[in-house]
C-alpha cells in the first residue's frame, strides 16, 4: 500500500467495526454465503451449480465488466489428442470416434449465460462438469474447433453463484452500501446480530471454511479451474465481547 498504507488500514478497522458480529438470515436460519470472482452479467443460481433450489441463491444481474477485471476473457486451447485424453479420463466409454471437428455438437445456455450442456461425442456433459475437466476459469465458454485444434473462450471467474466480489466491488463504488450490495446478491435475506457462534455450511459443497478466502467458494472443488483452494460457503455467528 505504500503511502496509502495509513488510509487503507483505518478502512480495513472500519469495515470490521460496522460489520462486527452481523450475519444474513433467510427465514431466521444463517445464510450460505457462496461467493465467487467475477460474472458476466449475471450470477448463477445455486441450482444450477448442484446446491438445490435455495431460495436467496438466484440468478441475479451483476455489473462487473472487462474494463473493472483483470483476465476477464481467458482463453484455453487444447489439441486433438490433449481434448480425447482429457475428456476420455472423465468419460472412458464415450465414443469420440469420428473426425475432431465433428466431436462438438449442440451447447445449451442457460439464463445467466453459462453453459448447461455441451454434446461431446455420444454424451451430453454438463458445463460445469466440462470446466472441471479443462481447468476453466468458469462454466460461461464457448467450444470452437480452429481446424487445428478446440478453442475454449471463457468470460468471468468461478461457479457463479452468490456474490460476485468484482461486481460488489463496482456496486459500492458506484456508491451502494454494504448492505445494499448483500441485499442485490442475497435477496430475502435479512442481517442480524448474533449472541452465539456458529457455522452454517454451504449446500453446494462439504468443505469448511478456511482462515483466507479464495476468490471464490467453490462447490465442484475446482481448485485449478479457478486457481482458488478451498470452498468459503460459510457464515460465522460471532459473540460480541462481554
Amino acid at each position: 500500500w505504500g503511502g496509502q498504507y495509513d488510509l487503507w488500514e483505518t478502512r480495513i478497522e472500519e469495515a470490521v467495526r460496522d460489520t462486527d458480529g452481523a450475519y444474513l438470515v433467510y427465514d431466521g436460519e444463517p445464510i450460505t454465503a457462496c461467493f465467487h470472482a467475477s460474472s458476466a452479467g449475471y450470477t448463477e443460481s445455486g441450482a444450477a451449480v448442484g446446491g438445490g433450489d435455495v431460495p436467496y441463491l438466484v440468478s441475479v444481474s451483476s455489473p462487473e465488466t472487462a474494463s473493472d477485471v483483470p483476465n476477464f476473457v481467458t482463453t484455453a486451447e487444447f489439441s486433438p489428442e490433449s481434448f480425447r485424453e482429457k475428456f476420455l479420463a472423465a468419460y472412458p466409454d464415450a465414443d469420440l470416434s469420428a473426425q475432431p471437428p465433428d466431436w462438438i455438437g449442440e451447447r445449451t445456455v442457460d439464463p445467466s449465460g453459462r453453459v448447461s450442456s455441451v454434446r461431446v461425442g455420444d454424451v451430453s456433459v454438463p458445463g460445469t462438469k466440462m470446466r472441471s475437466i479443462f481447468s476453466l476459469r468458469s462454466a460461461n465458454f464457448r467450444l470452437a474447433w480452429t481446424g487445428r485444434s478446440f478453442l475454449f473462450t471463457v468470460s468471468g471467474s468461478g461457479h457463479g453463484a452468490g456474490m460476485s466480489q468484482y461486481g460488489a466491488n463496482v456496486m459500492a463504488k458506484n456508491g451502494s452500501t454494504w448492505q445494499e450490495i448483500l441485499t442485490h446478491y442475497y435477496p430475502g435475506t435479512s442481517l442480524t446480530t448474533p449472541p452465539l457462534a456458529r457455522t452454517a455450511t454451504c449446500p453446494v459443497s462439504s468443505t469448511t471454511a478456511s482462515a483466507s478466502p479464495p476468490e471464490e467458494s467453490s462447490p465442484v472443488s475446482s481448485a485449478s479451474a479457478s486457481g482458488s483452494s478451498s470452498c468459503v460457503c460459510t457464515v460465522r455467528r460471532r459473540g460480541r465481547a462481554p
